[in-house]
C-alpha cells in the first residue's frame, strides 16, 4: 500500500500544479463575482450581454467543480489508504485502490491535456483538410 500511497501523492501533487496553471482560485473568486452580478435586478435589462454572462459563469463552474471533484476524489483515496494501513489484512483491497487510482490517473491526464489547450483560440472550432 504504501506503493499505492506514493503514486497518489504524485498524482495529487500533479493536480494542485495544474490547479495553479488553470488559476482555480481566481475562477472560483469570478464565479463569486458573476453570481453576485445575475442576482442583481438590472442584469436581464440587457439580455444579450446577460446571456453571454450566463455562458461565462457556467463554463467557470464547470471547469472549477471538474477541478474541486478530482481533488476530492484524491482526498477520498487517501483517507481510504489510510482506513487500510490500520487494516490487518488490506491485500484484498489492493486491486479495487489500484483501480481508483487508474480512474484519477486518467482524470488527471484529461486536465493536463485540457491545460494544453487552454490557450486564447482553443474552444473555437476549426477546419482539417488532408490531401
Amino acid at each position: 500500500l504504501e506503493e499505492i500511497r506514493k503514486k497518489v501523492e504524485l498524482v495529487r501533487q500533479k493536480a494542485y500544479y495544474l490547479g495553479d496553471i488553470f488559476e482555480i482560485d481566481q475562477k472560483r473568486e469570478r464565479v463569486r463575482q458573476l453570481e453576485v452580478e445575475t442576482a442583481q435586478d438590472s442584469f436581464w435589462q440587457e439580455n444579450q450581454q446577460a446571456q453571454v454572462v450566463f455562458q461565462q459563469l457556467a463554463g467557470l463552474k464547470k471547469r472549477v467543480e471538474k477541478y474541486d471533484n478530482l481533488v476530492a476524489e484524491i482526498q477520498e483515496l487517501l483517507d481510504y489508504l489510510d482506513i487500510l494501513a490500520d487494516e490487518s489484512d488490506s491485500t484484498g483491497f489492493q486491486a479495487e485502490v489500484e483501480e481508483m487510482l487508474d480512474h484519477l490517473q486518467e482524470n488527471v491526464d484529461d486536465l493536463e491535456i485540457a491545460s494544453l489547450l487552454s490557450g486564447k483560440y482553443d474552444g473555437s472550432g476549426c477546419y482539417f483538410s488532408v490531401y
